[in-house]
């Protein structure tokens, strides 16, 4: 998992390439992390495809249950994909739900959810 986040990680501005790479972490029945999440969500992002970054955080999320949790970077970057988008509205939802399930936010993070309502 570790080489294919360090890839996933260098392919900030080829968000294609970063996608790319998870069907076949995948199909090594490899259980994608935090980091995993993170470095898909912030090359989607980075790539102006935030809408299919909001999506890789959905989707990853969703095969770590019961396998793991993400940590408040992987939720950092999905509340700057919000903030990129203009998406007030999601990003005050990310931040309840962060609240409510996830690690502790911080002052990042409730800088996103500022910026975002400030664009949006």
């Amino acid at each position: 998992v570790v080489t294919f986040n360090a890839a996933m990680s260098a392919c900030k501005m080829k968000w294609a390439h970063a996608l790319a790479l998870l069907p076949k972490l995948l199909g090594r029945r490899l259980v994608p992390d935090a980091v995993t999440c993170s470095s898909l969500v912030g090359a989607c992002a980075t790539g102006s495809e935030w809408a299919l970054g909001l999506f890789m955080f959905d989707y990853v999320h969703k095969l770590l249950h019961g396998k793991g949790r993400l940590d408040l970077a992987a939720w950092d970057t999905r509340l700057s994909a919000c903030e990129r988008g203009h998406l007030w509205q999601l990003a005050l939802n990310c931040l309840h739900g962060l609240q409510r399930n996830g690690p502790q936010p911080k002052i990042h993070s409730y800088s996103a959810v500022m910026s975002a309502c400030g664009k949006g």
